[in-house]
């Protein structure tokens, strides 16, 4: 039941045409309120994603889907999912109990962007960590605590620390919460936090 699937978007591309005259109206056209083609990409592979493993028989309603306070979809009755996507990849984690994923492209330029949005615990962390890895590992773990709440950047990201240990990473204040890495695709870190350690094992690959 706990998974975690990838997609690649780039051989969407050539057949993105086909895929998306199977998209719910809704669906196509917020696909079609993005200008970028990369971003047109991850609409269309993360409707594919939940499709295929939220759906019967590789379908899914759209209007079966539900929206919290503050955007984050649900699925009534379960089972608890989240997406994410970066660069070349899109990500949907299906659990038993609420799921945050987060996916972050290893770009180097944007750690002077995301620096001011740590604790300062996680700062002098960081002033030990210098590598682009342990860098975005710890950026992904805390996007990957705000999607699991549904809160998103509605809350400061620099309010609270995440004590990183290895592959996995723990709040002192929320004990129940589990979180974890994964170092599966080059160049991009992902991490997930959800309310059970029984969190996926790995990333599945998925081609459509």
């Amino acid at each position: 039941m706990n998974s975690l699937y990838c997609t690649d978007i780039r051989p969407l591309h050539a057949d993105a045409a086909l895929f998306e005259a199977c998209l719910p109206a809704g669906r196509a056209r917020e696909m079609r309120r993005f200008r970028r083609r990369e971003d047109q990409l991850h609409c269309l592979s993360g409707w594919l994603l939940m499709a295929r493993f939220l759906g019967r028989d590789g379908r899914l309603d759209e209007n079966t889907i539900g929206r919290g306070a503050h955007g984050k979809p649900y699925l009534p009755g379960g089972p608890h999912f989240n997406l994410s996507h970066s660069g070349n990849f899109t990500l949907l984690a299906v659990c038993e109990a609420p799921i945050g994923v987060d996916i972050e492209a290893h770009v180097p330029s944007d750690r002077h962007i995301l620096a001011a949005c740590f604790h300062p615990a996680e700062r002098e962390y960081l002033a030990h960590a210098p590598t682009d890895e342990q860098f975005f590992d710890l950026w992904a773990l805390k996007e990957s605590y705000l999607k699991m709440t549904g809160i998103g950047l509605f809350l400061d990201p620099a309010s609270f620390c995440l004590r990183k240990q290895g592959w996995t990473a723990y709040m002192e204040e929320y004990s129940d919460l589990c979180f974890r890495t994964y170092d599966a695709i080059p160049g991009y870190s992902v991490a997930v936090c959800a309310e059970t350690d029984r969190l996926p094992e790995k990333i599945v690959q998925v081609v459509f």
